[in-house]
């Protein structure tokens, strides 16, 4: 028997049951493959197995914490590109960026 450990965050609720199916199907994937990394085909072949509503929406949670990920190490770069600091973040929340009411804006 092999030990495997998935590193998930804090808040990625799944039952020992779910985590255990998500493995396995990722190693009858593995395990059907050659030796070759997974293409398009791969994912499209993926994408068209019939998924169980509970193992859709832990689909739907997981995807939805990479974009989350990726949004915040896209701000972080930028963050260290452009030389931001705590201040800067306050003046952006003083500026009043708003138009006058009932003027148009140039």
């Amino acid at each position: 028997m092999k030990a495997v450990t998935i590193l998930l965050p804090d808040s990625v609720e799944l039952s020992q049951d779910q985590i255990q199916r998500l493995v396995l199907i990722n190693l009858d994937i593995v395990n059907h493959q050659a030796a070759s990394l997974p293409g398009p085909a791969d994912l499209q072949a993926l994408l068209q197995r019939p998924v169980p509503p509970e193992e859709a929406a832990d689909i739907r949670h997981l995807i939805g914490l990479y974009y989350a990920e990726r949004a915040a190490d896209l701000v972080d770069e930028q963050w260290d590109k452009n030389g931001w600091t705590a201040e800067t973040m306050h003046n952006w929340v003083r500026e009043h960026l708003r138009t006058a009411h009932g003027r148009h804006a140039a």
